[in-house]
């Protein structure tokens, strides 16, 4: 059982995986003793997890492999950060992903982090589907009381709603909450008590085209 998780029909194939997600970090939690989170590394680490959260759900998964990119009518190759497949079929999707580390959001703050993965994301033509997949980890104050990290995580799922997003999963437990560390930039001690996954498709068929129907419906909640 995972703790949030809401999945488009198009992605549903993709809960098995995110059931064993949750197992991962937790599996690693345990044998550091929290003194590390690993999603807190950085947006390898976390997509190694789910890379092998997807294999553990019988599903076929690769990870940042050579491909063909297209700008515009320009091709090239690069790399795709993740390929994922059931092995029944029939979609398969191709997966950009990002990670932020977020302290506050300004007015349009989510809305960037979206509209940037779509842009790596459009360069993928060699699946059914193609999308973003964005790790957020909230920073907060080792002061910060449990309302106010709720209001923060509140504030980002909603601003990545009302943007559109197709799969939204929301994870966190009472040894991350209690775990505090430094960022990697250095500074004061602090908490990376959740992690929370937006995915978002930007094209289905090698057609880009409106699935705003297909998003997530408003007033979602995972607090």
């Amino acid at each position: 059982m995972v703790d949030k998780l809401y999945l488009s029909d198009r992605l549903s194939f993709l809960a098995p995986a995110f059931v064993n997600f949750e197992k991962n970090i937790v599996a690693y939690g345990e044998l550091v003793e929290w003194e590390e989170l690993p999603y807190f590394i950085n947006e390898r680490a976390t997509l190694s997890l789910f890379n092998g959260a997807c294999w553990q759900a019988d599903l076929i998964a690769l990870e940042e492999y050579v491909t063909t990119k297209y700008d515009e009518d320009t091709e090239r190759y690069g790399r795709c950060d993740l390929y994922v497949c059931p092995k029944s079929g029939p979609d398969d999707i191709e997966f950009e992903a990002k990670q932020k580390w977020p302290t506050h959001l300004r007015k349009n703050t989510v809305e960037q982090w979206l509209l940037n993965g779509d842009k790596d994301a459009f360069r993928n033509r060699n699946a059914i589907i193609q999308a973003s997949i964005t790790f957020v980890v909230p920073k907060i104050d080792l002061n910060c009381d449990k309302e106010k990290f709720d209001n923060f995580v509140k504030e980002i799922v909603d601003s990545a709603l009302e943007v559109g997003i197709d799969g939204l999963h929301f994870w966190s437990s009472d040894e991350s909450w209690e775990h505090s560390s430094e960022a990697r930039s250095g500074g004061a001690e602090s908490r990376w008590p959740c992690l929370i996954t937006l995915i978002r498709i930007v094209n289905i068929d090698k057609a880009k085209r409106s699935i705003k129907k297909n998003r997530l419906p408003l007033g979602i909640s995972v607090i």
